[in-house]
């Protein structure tokens, strides 16, 4: 895969106590990561799922989309309280992105407005910020 976008990925449902539906959530996601993306490392339990896996260049929007919209229709209690967060990279084009999935959508962090982010670039003997975003 040309540029291979890193993706570590990390989803649980948000409530005090673990229903065993909330693992059938946490495996259909395994399930479709599985089917649509190149997984590197995974770790699933009752209360979570984190992966690591590669796509395209970027955070794969689209088939972030269609995963949460087959948990909605699937699962529209449990997704009230689906948190979903993924921390994408890729150095070849300098990409960066915090993508976070509340209230049934996927949001870039940055659009959240976070207090700080800074991507450091070591360039000719110094390193220098990316981006800098403050609130």
């Amino acid at each position: 895969m040309a540029n291979p976008c890193t993706n570590k990925f990390f989803a649980t449902i948000k409530t005090e106590n673990t229903e065993p539906k909330h693992e059938e959530v946490y495996n259909k996601i395994y399930e479709f990561l599985q089917e649509n993306v190149v997984i590197v490392y995974d770790e699933i339990d009752e209360c979570r799922i984190e992966t690591e896996f590669e796509s395209k260049w970027t955070f794969p929007y689209d088939d972030m989309e269609k995963l949460a919209e087959q948990l909605q229709k699937e699962y529209p209690t449990e997704c009230t309280d689906l948190y979903m967060r993924c921390l994408s990279f890729e150095f070849g084009c300098e990409y960066v992105d915090y993508m976070i999935y509340r209230n049934g959508k996927w949001k870039s962090s940055f659009e959240f407005g976070c207090e700080y982010v800074d991507y450091m670039i070591y360039r000719n003997g110094e390193w220098n910020s990316k981006i800098v975003m403050e609130n």
